[in-house]
């Protein structure tokens, strides 16, 4: 059996056998300031699906991801994380320079991972002016690290809900290179998540996600692009579950006016969250 039906199977048991009442999340990309009460733990299910690059490209994510309350206002997760994707690659040859006669081949990748991950809330976006929160994960794989921070802010107005999110990421890979020899590389992500929902019925949100997203290399912004699209969320009396479509909307380093960077994005993402209460 594959490690992705493996996982799958494992995500298939874990959400058939845990539906009891969940905490909701309105939004799959923008993180709110909301955190489990002490000793109260939660089960989420991530699937991530990212299509279209400059050539062939298909890549699926996928976390399990635990949530327990620690103290009040503290929280902390544990993640299993499974990657896998397809993609077209250039086969070179020093004899062939026409880059008419060269020829493609379809790659397959996979990569697993843990991490950790800790939240705390400052202030209720109820209750007080604005709700303010901190959230810091550790990612740690075979060939990769990752830090990353988050400051949360959220408000609930009404039945609207506003959350945006501020997030530093740095990240150290290790590839092989063609002579065999290992060569480290790091990048610096900054990011910033914008999330608008409002609730429609006491069960179903409807609202915008906002994701604009910055890779940095030397001191220098590489990449810089927008995305934007729908979000929807649900909430049953023992389940919920979240669906965000993000297609690319702009790149702020493309020089070409309405050129999407089709070499470090996809031209569309979307995730879908299930969340149960343990």
């Amino acid at each position: 059996m594959s490690i992705q039906k493996i996982f799958s199977t494992i995500i298939t048991i874990t959400f058939l056998s845990t539906i009891m009442f969940a905490n909701e999340r309105k939004f799959s990309y923008t993180y709110e300031t909301g955190v489990l009460p002490p000793g109260a733990r939660e089960l989420e299910i991530w699937n991530t699906i990212r299509s279209g690059k400059a050539d062939y490209f298909k890549r699926i994510d996928q976390r399990i991801e635990f949530e327990v309350g620690v103290a009040t206002n503290v929280q902390t997760a544990f993640y299993l994380n499974y990657s896998q994707k397809a993609f077209s690659k250039q086969s070179w040859s020093p004899f062939n320079n026409d880059s008419s006669e060269q020829k493609y081949s379809l790659q397959k990748d996979y990569s697993m991972s843990i991490s950790n991950e800790w939240k705390l809330k400052f202030s209720d976006p109820v209750a007080d002016p604005i709700g303010f929160g901190l959230y810091g994960e550790a990612t740690i794989g075979l060939d990769e690290f990752e830090l990353e921070a988050k400051l949360l802010f959220d408000k609930q107005i009404g039945k609207t809900l506003f959350a945006f999110n501020a997030v530093a990421e740095s990240e150290w890979e290790t590839e092989i290179e063609d002579d065999g020899e290992e060569e480290t590389e790091s990048e610096v992500k900054m990011e910033f998540d914008l999330g608008i929902a409002h609730s429609l019925t006491s069960n179903f949100a409807f609202g915008v996600e906002a994701r604009q997203h910055n890779v940095i290399k030397e001191g220098e912004v590489e990449h810089s692009a927008l995305f934007f699209g729908p979000v929807v969320s649900y909430n049953a009396e023992t389940w919920w579950a979240t669906f965000t479509i993000l297609p690319q909307v702009a790149s702020f380093k493309e020089r070409a006016p309405k050129k999407l960077d089709m070499s470090e994005y996809e031209k569309i993402q979307a995730r879908l969250l299930f969340s149960f209460h343990l």
